[in-house]
């Protein structure tokens, strides 16, 4: 299962798929690439952004939440879970 979510305005879109999070640039669709992978350890499945588009939240069915800081898409982090 793929699952995507984009910034308003942007060129960069995020999905989870079997090996995790990625941050994506799609400015060029014939040629997109990977910025970014945060490997969950599980198996994510769904992908929303906050209001701001600052946070991204992360379901994944083995380990829960991931809440990850995604204001700069080259140096994400997770700042949380549940």
């Amino acid at each position: 299962t793929v699952n995507v979510a984009k910034k308003k305005d942007e060129q960069i879109i995020f999905a989870i798929s079997s090996g995790g999070f990625y941050v994506i640039n799609v400015s060029n669709v014939n040629n997109p690439k990977i910025i970014k992978n945060l490997d969950t350890h599980g198996r994510p499945r769904r992908v929303s952004l906050s209001f701001d588009s600052k946070t991204a939240f992360v379901a994944d069915l083995d380990n829960g939440l991931f809440i990850i800081n995604i204001t700069n898409t080259s140096n994400i982090s997770i700042i949380g879970s549940l």
